[in-house]
């Protein structure tokens, strides 16, 4: 993965790390959106039935988390009816995300609830254009929902080039794993 870089300012989405990769369940997009989806997009559930990409308004909103884009889908492929996009489904799924460079991350940050900055801008930042999301991990606000849960930094950080641990002190930007964050009840839970 040429996007999972250490002390880079390289967003990418949400990208299976460790735990049930490949737990993938298909699901239909309502021809009705208007949000062309990429991979690592973090996906609510809409108000009939059916998934699509999160957008800065489901941050005050309780639309439950379905999981992460494991596939394009253009709009032109929007289709209630069909089940056509693949997505990474499992509540304990570890997922390997970026922050904003204006986030500063501490040891006590980890454990805690975090939201998904829907619309990453900068250089560095994947878009369409290459065919990456830009939806990155973001600080909570008590008046958001929170569909992350930091679980540790990213090892990438913490090791050299050699391979070796390095001293470096956790802050922006940086790579963490997240899990979906399944005490809120804003998770939608799916076996």
């Amino acid at each position: 993965m040429p996007y999972l870089q250490p002390a880079t300012n390289n967003i990418f989405g949400l990208q299976p790390a460790n735990g049930p990769q490949g737990r993938t369940n298909l699901y239909a997009v309502s021809a009705t959106e208007a949000v062309a989806i990429l991979p690592g997009d973090a996906l609510v559930w809409s108000s009939v039935a059916t998934v699509r990409a999160a957008v800065t308004a489901d941050l005050s909103t309780v639309n439950a988390f379905a999981g992460v884009a494991a596939d394009a889908l253009s709009t032109a492929s929007f289709a209630a009816a069909t089940l056509n996009l693949l997505v990474y489904d499992d509540p304990q799924q570890v997922y390997a995300v970026a922050v904003t460079t204006s986030l500063g991350m501490t040891i006590t940050d980890y454990g805690k609830a975090f939201n998904i900055l829907t619309s990453s801008t900068g250089t560095g930042i994947p878009s369409t254009a290459v065919g990456r999301s830009k939806h990155a991990m973001f600080a909570l606000a008590s008046s958001l929902v929170s569909y992350l849960k930091m679980v540790s930094l990213h090892p990438i950080e913490a090791l050299g080039p050699s391979g070796f641990v390095v001293t470096t002190s956790v802050g922006k930007p940086q790579k963490y794993l997240v899990m979906p964050n399944v005490a809120a009840n804003n998770v939608a839970i799916t076996t």
